[in-house]
């Protein structure tokens, strides 16, 4: 899929600045219908909360006669994600000003969900532009955390922006706290995906799974070799997955940006990022990973951690005490003579 980007050049959040940009609408779609585009996406959700759901929807509209191909915006993107999701309410973290939010609301609210909070650090775009992409995804990270935090009742949040990374926050939020983050990017792709037909579930997982149910069914052996991301939601009650391996403990890659900025800013400040960040974050992991093999009140399985500092290590220790209160067994290696 190859995107074809005309930018307008938003210099300010206001209803002027928005007539500014779409005076010559026609021209630039003519400049994409020259790309031969199959769809037009609307990027960036200020200007179309700053037009309203009325004038959005008219835009949409135009854009679809003129060019007679599909079209959609990112707000339509972000509202069918919070909808294909189930979720009911939602909180917003932002940059935006309290006016916008309540317009946001208004796009939310006619798919079925009920922005309960906002929490937002309201800045101009020429500022937020110039924040370092380090600083910018702490200060989306600490948004987030505290969206979720002051909304309990929320399904999950909206991470509204473009200029934050905020794909790497929307994994770290989603793997500590268990709740939806929908941004833009991941809910832009599948909006226009499904738009296009051209959306297919990913077959290797799906058939790997379906394959080991077979042979289980079947009373024969299955054994399932997975990276981390079969330490997550990954659904197999009962005999379908009695013994959990778990080579070593789940540390993050020491290259993962989210990681790097959280840790130099706790650095700043005196404190250590290994046993505030590491350790927890890990455990959270542990946790995740061992619940593979327990899905419901009736399962019995076994767990089989290969790293020893789980036992050896201080921070070991804190991540075993966050467990269930598993029955623990200890077996070494035979010593040879």
């Amino acid at each position: 899929m190859l995107a074809v980007f005309i930018s307008v050049g938003v210099t300010e959040f206001s209803g002027t600045e928005m007539d500014r940009v779409f005076a010559p609408l026609d021209s630039l779609l003519d400049q994409l219908m020259g790309r031969h585009v199959d769809l037009v996406l609307q990027a960036g959700t200020p200007l179309a909360v700053l037009m309203g759901v009325e004038k959005h929807d008219a835009m949409i509209a135009h854009i679809e006669k003129y060019t007679g191909k599909p079209a959609t915006s990112t707000t339509l993107s972000v509202t069918r994600a919070a909808q294909h999701m189930g979720m009911k309410k939602i909180a917003l973290v932002n940059k935006w000003s309290e006016p916008m939010n309540k317009v946001l609301a208004d796009f939310y609210r006619r798919v079925g969900v009920e922005v309960v909070g906002a929490v937002t650090n309201e800045m101009h775009p020429a500022d937020f532009v110039k924040i370092p992409a380090g600083d910018h995804m702490m200060m989306a990270y600490e948004l987030g955390k505290k969206a979720l935090r002051d909304n309990p009742d929320a399904d999950g949040i909206y991470l509204g922006g473009g200029t934050w990374i905020s794909e790497p926050i929307t994994r770290a939020l989603e793997k500590e706290t268990g709740k939806i983050v929908i941004c833009n990017q991941t809910a832009q792709m599948y909006d226009i995906q499904e738009m296009l037909g051209v959306r297919k579930p990913m077959p290797g997982r799906s058939r790997l799974l379906a394959e080991h149910q077979a042979r289980i069914e079947a009373c024969q052996a299955s054994i399932i070799f997975g990276l981390q991301s079969f330490g997550e939601g990954l659904d197999l009650p009962g005999r379908l997955c009695e013994t959990v391996f778990i080579a070593k403990l789940p540390f993050s890659p020491p290259a993962d940006p989210v990681e790097e900025a959280r840790a130099e800013w706790l650095k700043t400040l005196g404190r250590d990022p290994f046993a505030e960040l590491v350790v927890p974050a890990t455990g959270v992991r542990l946790l995740q990973w061992t619940g593979r093999a327990i899905r419901t009140e009736e399962d019995r399985a076994t767990v089989v951690c290969y790293d020893r500092r789980l036992l050896q290590q201080g921070y070991g220790q804190r991540m075993l005490s966050g467990l269930p209160p598993y029955a623990l067994s200890r077996r070494s290696a035979p010593t040879q003579a």
